[in-house]
């Protein structure tokens, strides 16, 4: 309908326009009279008998066109019907924004439908964002700041950090990142656990592009693949930027994992042939670097990385529906990145993993407070999430990824010490990728804290706080997190 729409506005002058010329050479007098016998033929009545090929051309388009605009007419009357009547539903929902996904996720609504070109909230409690660009999301939500008090509104951001996100107290307003839920979710599905832990092994994990989803993928990586105090993991990084190269390279890594930022390319490295793990995302599309990477490119990677990385595991980063394990004679390539799969109404409404990250938080809350959960422990966890800003949201969330495997280490039969010395570790890792330091005095505008040091220097009391102090929250968490 849209495009159709598109083609009747650009040629409904045609008619008009082949019209008046044709009455004018057949001998109709007047600019005017000429005009008028064009316009009625729009509305198949016309006023003389005259004709040549001009003007028989004009009156079959002019029907044409009335035709369109009359469907046209009669299609918008029936959306806005269509509209009307799914806003009674409780759970209706509007997508708003241009991005594909959102259009792909409007058609899988319950209840609900997809605008691209709104300028206000429709009438209904629910609520999604997903523009190409998310400065057009922010705009949106700024110039409808004042109507998002009692409404639930899910921004979904493409590239935007939520690590550096304000808070969203006194509004509806949750976020979440494409990227970031991508690399979470890979990192549960595909953990090194069993490598690690089970067969005792070192690992080597290979980066090829550092784009949005590289660089998301190996944050979460360096956040969540712990799982021993005596681990040896190393990040070898291809395609970085210059920036990305300076931000990773200070990292810490606290325990004897390593990262290793090459400089050469992924088929120049002899280390890429010794891997466990390769994973391909679309590079940097800034051009000053030259670094791009389309589906050719794709498979031009993976033949290389199959001649000379005997071994390893290859994930390949595909949005849509090609697989390349389809089409490939090997059983170690995986293709992931499906956004449809994880990007549900479901998924952005009730993000299981983000409740655990919400109960995190309400538990150190209780801590400090000496008190337990009551019976609105949901409520009060809600409210408190809203209180804070991306940075403390992300610590919870990163938090939250990581306790499948603290409760499956448990379930081995680890000590208490030894998976909270872990969980400080993470704990750690997030400070420091978010750019904090070691101070003896905390100062959260200057990004210091005097907890970012070794676990076993800790007074005991901070090492129990990698516990979960409320029974009640804790039984909840493991049900979620399982």
């Amino acid at each position: 309908m849209e495009i159709f729409e598109k083609i009747l506005k650009r040629f409904f002058w045609v008619p008009l326009i082949m019209g008046t010329i044709g009455y004018y050479l057949a001998g109709e007098k007047g600019f005017w009279h000429c005009l008028y016998a064009s316009i009625a033929c729009y509305f198949v009545n016309p006023v003389n008998d005259l004709d040549n090929p001009l003007i028989i051309t004009s009156k079959i388009l002019a029907v044409v066109v009335t035709t369109g605009v009359v469907l046209s007419i009669l299609g918008s009357v029936f959306t806005a019907i269509m509209r009307f009547f799914k806003r009674f539903s409780s759970d209706a929902t509007v997508i708003y924004g241009d991005s594909e996904y959102g259009k792909h996720l409007a058609e899988k609504l319950r209840h609900g439908y997809h605008i691209d070109d709104a300028t206000e909230f429709e009438k209904v409690r629910d609520h999604i964002l997903m523009y190409e660009h998310d400065t057009d999301a922010l705009r949106f939500l700024e110039q409808n700041k004042e109507n998002i008090k009692d409404k639930n509104v899910y921004l979904i951001l493409d590239k935007a950090d939520t690590f550096l996100l304000s808070d969203t107290a006194g509004t509806g307003i949750h976020y979440q990142s494409i990227a970031e839920i991508c690399a979470r979710r890979f990192w549960r599905e595909y953990s090194l656990y069993n490598h690690v832990v089970t067969e005792n092994k070192p690992a080597k994990i290979a980066f090829i592009g550092m784009g949005p989803i590289g660089y998301a993928l190996f944050r979460y990586g360096y956040l969540n693949n712990l799982y021993t105090t005596t681990q040896h993991i190393e990040y070898h990084i291809y395609g970085a930027d210059i920036a990305t190269k300076g931000e990773i390279n200070r990292l810490e890594m606290v325990n004897d994992d390593k990262i290793i930022c090459h400089e050469e390319d992924y088929f120049e490295s002899p280390d890429v042939s010794k891997m466990d793990y390769i994973i391909v995302t679309p590079l940097s599309t800034n051009k000053i670097f030259n670094l791009s990477c389309d589906a050719e490119d794709m498979t031009m990677i993976l033949s290389r990385l199959l001649r000379i990385a005997s071994d390893a595991r290859i994930f390949l980063y595909e949005e849509g529906s090609l697989k390349y394990e389809d089409i490939y004679a090997s059983d170690r390539i995986v293709t992931f990145g499906d956004v449809s799969k994880f990007l549900t109404e479901d998924n952005i409404k009730n993000e299981p993993l983000d409740r655990a990250a919400k109960l995190f938080n309400y538990d150190y809350e209780l801590r400090a407070s000496g008190t337990h959960a009551t019976d609105d422990y949901k409520e009060k966890a809600e409210e408190c999430w809203k209180k804070l800003n991306g940075f403390f949201r992300g610590s919870n969330v990163a938090r939250a990824d990581h306790h499948f495997i603290e409760m499956r280490r448990e379930e081995e039969g680890a000590n208490d010490h030894e998976i909270w010395s872990v969980e400080h570790t993470r704990w750690c890792r997030y400070y420091y990728i978010n750019g904090w330091s070691y101070d003896a005095k905390r100062d959260n505008a200057k990004k210091k804290h005097p907890l970012l040091v070794p676990y076993e220097e800790l007074e005991f009391a901070e090492q129990q706080k990698d516990g979960i102090y409320d029974q009640r929250i804790k039984e909840e968490i493991e049900g979620i997190c399982k």
